[in-house]
């Protein structure tokens, strides 16, 4: 069976967005079972939170959509 995902893309250190994508993290099963979630994040959003957010089990992956110089990549080069 494929996989089924669905992808978030964060940004910034707001709780009102950080929180949130935190608490979909949670109820995203109950909602959506079987699917996995990608977030796609810049490096405005604090360690904290994507290091909770890497904690869930059904977070597939947690990509940072900067470069090394803290530019965003543009194209496939943000796909894994």
């Amino acid at each position: 069976m494929a996989n089924k995902y669905i992808c978030f893309s964060l940004y910034g250190s707001t709780p009102l967005y950080t929180m949130n994508m935190i608490r979909n993290l949670l109820i995203g099963p109950q909602i959506y079972p079987g699917y996995k979630f990608k977030i796609y994040h810049d490096n405005t959003v604090p360690d904290n939170v994507i290091a909770c957010i890497k904690s869930f089990d059904n977070v597939d992956c947690c990509i940072n959509v900067c470069a090394d110089n803290g530019s965003l990549y543009v194209g496939k080069a943000a796909m894994p």
